[in-house]
């Protein structure tokens, strides 16, 4: 598989990951970090770090919305490649904006308020 063969992928999972967040089901937020955590990963073998970073973000999310311990770990490698790399192209008020949510999310078993 090529280059942009991977890239058109990596951008189909984006998609369907920020689909599947526009729901509120756990189902759908499992797959949507399922998508995610793979889009993150064809980022990371392409070299596309502009993409990394936006699954990276789309990952967070999602994984803090589940209450899943490794949401801070996430955003956090993802602020670190936004702070390393210049993203051209990526809508980076809206990724920090998904990576602070995760951040302030509150860790899972505290209780609510």
């Amino acid at each position: 598989e090529g280059r942009g063969a991977q890239l058109l992928g990596l951008r189909a999972r984006l998609v369907r990951a920020e689909v599947d967040l526009g729901y509120r089901s756990r189902k759908r937020l499992e797959r949507a970090a399922q998508v995610a955590a793979e889009a993150a990963e064809i980022g990371l073998r392409a070299g596309a770090v502009r993409w990394r970073i936006e699954a990276l973000s789309l990952l967070a999310e999602t994984r803090a919305r589940l209450a899943d311990r490794t949401a801070h770990d996430v955003a956090r490698e993802a602020l670190a490649l936004l702070e390393d790399h210049t993203a051209v192209g990526l809508d980076e008020p809206r990724v920090r904006a998904r990576l602070q949510q995760a951040l302030t999310a509150p860790p899972p078993g505290a209780p609510p308020g």
